[in-house]
């Protein structure tokens, strides 16, 4: 454990070693920061703290996360790799060196897509957006966008989101979009404050104020541009520092205070030049230079215009001696690997035969593994099939078991206690007493209650005349006995269907119907069923307050359970729309009709008499 502290500590000296502008404290501090920590955790410190390091020197950042992904690379820690390999492009893009910004941002990609890291992933897609826009090719931009956006959605990942919006609504802006750029701003502001993201929120901030600016509204610009100021004062957010600097430069020259435009601006350069950030120092004298020529200036003009094009030179003239450096050691590394191929060429031509004949053991091997595995999974699903067949068909038994007794119970209902309340009423009548009269009208309201039980659990109807019928007989006495509007539609339905598909439709429709009569406040409720060649479509609407259609799910009572158990039964889909902040609920229900023949009434006698 101490030899691994010190190869720690090592690593840590070593990288400082090659960054001659970190100031003395700030060295100190990161090695107080990870003094006590083994490699693994020192390379994961820099991962998480590396904006916070970048923000403050560019070039310490850089070394950096150039070393905690050699580092990582060759301990095999491929999460750590990845983010060290995204963090330190972005780093690299920062300083303006966009030939090398790609390798690393895909070597991340492709690292956390072999981990399945839908977070890496993402944030990855979301950087390669913005270096596609720095290069114009909108094309892969936005197709970085879509990606990034589709995971950060499907995991909930709004930190992720954020971002891509935000860079959604920069593209927009930069392109003189800034309407269509306004509600990404104020979405990703939203999250960032939700999530109390202070960088996020010193980034945002300066979106907005380009808005303000666009709404010709100075004052705001200003409030959003200060604000943003604050949060990234709190966090040491140099780098941030210095692009509200300029930000706000940007404000006082819209605004024609060339003065104070001059002044920020100025603040800005400082910055930048003290955290070393050549391609910021270069736009921000490009900006100087036209604000002196506006302000007729020319003189400080001309000096800032030519500053900014030596920066750009060297810039140019440091790419090309890297690149040549790159060249020269890429020729060096060949000419050694040429060497090793050579004396290894021997040892390599005795070991094919060892490698062939244990290729063929390894194959036969795997072959057998799969085989065997093949074997498992077959005989898994033929498993998995019999039980889901042994439950459809006990879901098919307990329901027709349940239609049955109903029928019965209905029919003596109505035969037997019916028959008997009649013939006690004419008994009744006949009496000449008037307190008679009213034992008569509790047995007239008896025999209606009874006949109203018989219809819910067997309606004659269904049984003699079909669906339709029913469904509209069912309609009529909702219709009359509550204040709602309850309306049957079919088309092409000409046909009755199976004895279990009416009976299923039948149940699904009172069911839901009874759910929506008990919970909702609705005035109207349609039904409507649509035949199509081998599709049925069953779609339930009202006008009533809309709900989460989670609630169902999460319910205790029996009657979603019932109406999915039917679905299911006959193959079908059923689907929920409605919305807590929208008006009306839709239950829309799919029947597939793979056998569709006419169903007689003795068909139904027979099962349920």
């Amino acid at each position: 454990m101490n030899q691994l502290y010190f190869l720690s500590t090592l690593f840590l000296v070593t990288a400082f070693n090659l960054i001659h502008s970190v100031a003395q404290p700030l060295k100190d501090s990161v090695l107080k920061e990870m003094e006590n920590l083994p490699l693994k955790g020192q390379i994961q410190n820099i991962n998480r703290q590396y904006y916070k390091y970048y923000s403050q020197n560019i070039n310490l950042a850089e070394s950096l996360l150039a070393y905690a992904a050699e580092q990582a690379g060759k301990n095999n820690w491929k999460e750590e790799e990845a983010f060290a390999s995204l963090y330190l492009g972005v780093v690299t893009y920062l300083k303006g060196d966009y030939q090398h910004v790609q390798e690393k941002y895909f070597k991340a990609l492709s690292l956390f897509e072999e981990l399945n890291h839908p977070a890496g992933i993402a944030a990855t897609h979301n950087e390669l957006a913005v270096f596609y826009h720095k290069q114009n090719d909108l094309k892969n931009c936005f197709r970085s966008l879509d990606i990034a956006e589709q995971i950060a959605r499907q995991t909930n990942d709004f930190e992720k989101l954020g971002t891509n919006l935000g860079h959604r609504g920069a593209i927009l802006s930069k392109r003189g979009r800034i309407k269509e750029a306004k509600p990404y701003f104020q979405e990703v502001y939203n999250i960032r404050k939700q999530q109390n993201d202070s960088v996020g929120l010193g980034y945002v901030l300066l979106d907005l104020a380009e808005i303000a600016v666009s709404e010709n509204n100075m004052r705001q610009a200003l409030e959003f541009i200060d604000e943003s100021t604050r949060i990234r004062s709190l966090i040491n957010d140099q780098q941030g520092l210095a692009d509200n600097y300029i930000a706000k430069a940007q404000v006082y020259l819209a605004a024609k205070d060339y003065r104070l435009a001059i002044y920020q601006a100025k603040q800005g350069l400082e910055q930048a030049q003290t955290l070393d950030m050549p391609d910021m120092v270069e736009q921000t004298m490009e900006f100087l230079a036209n604000v002196y020529k506006l302000a007729g200036d020319y003189k400080n003009a001309l000096r800032y215009q030519q500053e900014a094009h030596a920066i750009k030179d060297r810039l140019f003239t440091l790419q090309k001696a890297r690149d040549i450096q790159e060249l020269q050691i890429r020729y060096e590394t060949e000419k050694k690997e040429q060497l090793l191929a050579q004396q290894s060429l021997e040892l390599r031509q005795n070991q094919w035969l060892i490698f062939f004949l244990t290729s063929i053991l390894a194959l036969l091997i795997v072959i057998g593994y799969f085989w065997r595995k093949q074997i498992t999974i077959k005989k898994q699903q033929e498993a998995t099939l019999r039980e889901q067949e042994f439950q459809k068909l006990l879901t098919s038994s307990v329901i027709a078991s349940e239609e049955k007794e109903r029928a019965r119970f209905a029919k003596d209902l109505h035969d037997g206690l019916g028959q008997f309340i009649s013939s006690a009423r004419l008994i009744i009548n006949q009496l000449p007493s008037r307190p008679m009269l009213n034992v008569a009208e509790q047995l007239d309201q008896m025999h209606q209650e009874i006949r109203n039980i018989a219809f819910n659990l067997q309606p004659q109807t269904l049984v003699n005349h079909g669906l339709i019928e029913a469904l509209k007989e069912m309609a009529a006495r909702i219709n009359r006995a509550t204040k709602l509007s309850v309306h049957v539609a079919a088309s092409s339905m000409n046909e009755r269907l199976t004895e279990q598909t009416e009976i299923s439709l039948y149940r699904i429709c009172q069911e839901w119907v009874n759910n929506i009569l008990k919970h909702g406040s609705c005035l109207h409720i349609n039904i409507e069923l649509v035949r199509h060649p081998s599709l049925l479509s069953l779609v339930i609407e009202d006008d009533g307050p809309g709900f989460n259609p989670e609630v169902l799910h999460q319910g205790k009572g029996f009657g979603w359970h019932n109406i999915q158990s039917r679905i299911q039964l006959l193959n079908g889909t059923v689907f929920i729309d409605s919305h807590p902040d929208s008006k009306g609920s839709s239950l829309i229900a799919e029947i597939p009709l793979s056998y569709p023949k006419t169903v007689s009434t003795n068909h139904y006698e027979n099962n349920f008499s």
